[in-house]
């Protein structure tokens, strides 16, 4: 038999098959919980000073990898392109409204917010949105395709710089070809 072998797994336990017990008895030997000796810890016993260089290590090590990847630059480049696409799509948003909203609906909406907003905010924002009506249609249609524009350009360049700093992050090579990292974000 072999000596990894086990006889049994219950909590009395037995001793592997072929293999030597302190006092050199023979097989199937019975372990008395009581006798065991007791569970050796899973974490390792360390001192402060074995604390306080291993989280200097740490440091070091986070602190050259960072700085060999330009990590902060490409969390700044992914947080300025995707801050920066915000405003065209509200600008697309408010666009697309004055397309499609009607002056009556308007005065609807505008009631709906008295019974929210203070009168402060209401009376300016009543104003803005009646002279945003009065304005001819095609400036909408305008404002709408170049906000589009600017917003899926900005929302491009923020998904293919996160798309690096994901690559980067877990060291995967770049795999995608030209075409397809340029035009993935757009579809």
């Amino acid at each position: 038999m072999k000596p990894c072998q086990w006889e049994d797994t219950s909590s009395a336990g037995f001793q592997p098959i072929g293999g030597a017990t302190s006092n050199g008895s023979a097989l199937h030997q019975r372990i008395d919980p009581m006798e065991q000796a007791p569970a050796k810890s899973a974490r390792p016993s360390w001192s402060l000073r074995d604390w306080v260089r291993h989280g200097w290590t740490l440091t070091a090590n986070l602190g050259g990898r960072l700085s060999d990847h330009n990590s902060s630059v490409l969390a700044a480049a992914v947080a300025f392109y995707s801050f920066l696409s915000i405003f065209p799509a509200i600008a697309a948003i408010v666009s697309l409204y004055g397309l499609v909203a009607n002056p009556h609906d308007l005065k609807n909406e505008i009631d709906t917010l008295r019974a929210i907003l203070p009168a402060d905010v209401v009376s300016p924002l009543s104003a803005w949105l009646a002279n945003l009506i009065q304005k001819p249609r095609g400036h909408f249609g305008v404002g709408l395709v170049v906000s589009l524009v600017v917003s899926i350009w900005s929302a491009r360049y923020a998904t293919a710089t996160l798309m690096t700093a994901l690559d980067i992050a877990f060291a995967v090579p770049e795999q995608r070809t030209l075409l397809p990292t340029t035009w993935s974000p757009c579809s």
